[in-house]
């Protein structure tokens, strides 16, 4: 599911990337439940969410990073790097290694591909306002799924957004 100002946004890329897209617009409780509905109209392998406000680094972001997604097709969760954007500030943001999930999130879920098949019977807890990306890879980095970081910009990040309401001190 892709929200219609993004979809509109992109359009002409994905149009010369034959990338298909549907505009889809539902009544939703959160950010979460949104997500969760979107994954019945997945058909790809991999699924990504961006959210509005955040935007891809460069109109080949999808692009680079799909080459180093194939060199590493046997993973289940590919994460990237990101651009963090408060106001007119930008910072680089590389992904953390996978193991310090057990004390914080080592990535944004705007830069990770997950493997659709992941997200079939088990979906985001929506009881989570914010967190529920952080519940959802915890509990499948202690199932033991593959977790590739992938050491390339993907999107910038909008910090003004709901969910980065305490990491916006860090630029000031």
């Amino acid at each position: 599911m892709i929200i219609v100002s993004i979809a509109e946004l992109y359009s002409e890329q994905f149009k010369r990337g034959n990338i298909t897209y549907k505009i889809i617009s539902d009544k939703d409780t959160g950010i979460y439940n949104a997500m969760n509905k979107a994954y019945q109209y997945c058909s790809g392998d991999y699924i990504l969410f961006l959210n509005v406000g955040d935007k891809f680094c460069d109109s080949d972001a999808l692009k680079n990073l799909w080459i180093k997604v194939r060199k590493n097709s046997f993973a289940d969760i590919i994460y990237a790097d990101t651009i963090e954007k408060y106001m007119n500030l930008y910072r680089y943001a590389v992904g953390k290694d996978i193991c310090v999930i057990n004390q914080k999130m080592p990535f944004y879920h705007r830069i990770v591909l997950t493997a659709r098949e992941l997200s079939k019977d088990d979906k985001y807890n929506e009881n989570y306002k914010i967190c529920a990306d952080y519940d959802f890879y915890l509990r499948k980095y202690l199932e033991r799924k593959r977790f590739v970081h992938v050491g390339i910009p993907l999107s910038i990040y909008d910090m003004n957004g709901v969910s980065s309401a305490d990491d916006s001190y860090a630029f000031l």
